[in-house]
């Protein structure tokens, strides 16, 4: 009977562990009237490298908009925004800000702004 014990309990234990969830990103723009937004969820380091395990997401967000991002186990989400126009000055081919990468990939849900 012993011997049967210690391998149900090992069976059942594994029942309560939960699977991993999908993690989101709440991104929210404060600041500009309207921005143009890309995001990519990855487990890859360079949130940049637009290899196979990167999928990139392209939209506009308004003034006090809020978008969420999510992302599977394992995986972290990253942004950039397009810089606005200087005023002023020609038009120019669009600046980029730095990739931002929220660590969600534990399955947290994090909040950030513009």
């Amino acid at each position: 009977m012993r011997a049967l014990v210690l391998p149900i309990l090992l069976l059942c234990s594994g029942c309560l562990i939960a699977p991993p969830q999908p993690a989101q990103l709440s991104l929210s723009n404060l600041t500009f009237e309207r921005v143009h937004v890309q995001t990519a969820v990855t487990g890859n380091p360079d949130c940049g490298a637009g290899d196979n395990g990167v999928v990139l997401s392209d939209f506009m967000l308004p003034l006090n908009a809020t978008r969420i991002v999510t992302a599977p186990p394992g995986a972290d989400v990253c942004w950039r925004y397009e810089m606005p126009p200087e005023p002023d000055k020609p038009p120019a081919p669009p600046k980029w800000s730095a990739w931002n990468r929220a660590f969600v990939s534990s399955g947290m849900a994090v909040d950030s702004e513009l």
